[in-house]
């Protein structure tokens, strides 16, 4: 998936969603979307990369984060306007 996407928390959200967009800007890039996933108690979750900021790689780098987020705790809507062709795009406030 090559689709970008702005993530807002919702009223659900867990202090840790919360966390992630607030540590990580809102515009992801999208890896995977799963009706089940292990590690968030079998819960709805969407895989991410972050675009606008980035996280530690532990060894003095830099690096997008990647994780998941339960959809139940968030807002999605596209990230960009316009025409990929055409390489006109805005960026939704």
């Amino acid at each position: 998936m090559d689709e970008f996407i702005k993530v807002l928390w919702n009223d659900k959200a867990s202090q840790r969603t919360k966390n992630r967009i607030r540590e990580h800007g809102s515009i992801f890039k999208v890896h995977d979307v799963r009706g089940s996933v292990l590690c968030l108690g079998h819960r709805a979750a969407i895989r991410l990369e972050a675009q606008t900021r980035h996280a530690s790689d532990g060894k003095g780098g830099r690096e997008h984060w990647q994780g998941w987020l339960p959809l139940e705790e968030i807002e999605v809507e596209p990230a960009f306007s316009g025409s990929l062709t055409g390489r006109t795009f805005s960026v939704r406030q």
